[in-house]
């Protein structure tokens, strides 16, 4: 059995939604040579929901997509 038996290679759009999810849900300072790395959107997803959260949440994805 080859030391790669057990992977389950991604289509390339699996593989943009995991790199995408990884992005957005790592902190800012999470990665140790990478402080400005993540989209630190993990403290905004228990607010409450308002029009004002709901456009920061969408301007902190867009932002960190567009840096990333």
């Amino acid at each position: 059995m080859s030391a790669s038996a057990g992977l389950v290679r991604s289509t390339n759009e699996e593989s943009i939604k995991k790199a995408l999810k990884n992005l957005l849900l790592t902190g800012k300072t999470e990665r140790r040579f990478q402080p400005n790395y993540g989209g630190n959107i993990e403290k905004l997803l228990f607010e409450d929901i308002s029009p004002i959260t709901t456009n920061l949440i969408q301007k902190t994805i867009w932002d960190t997509v567009e840096r990333f």
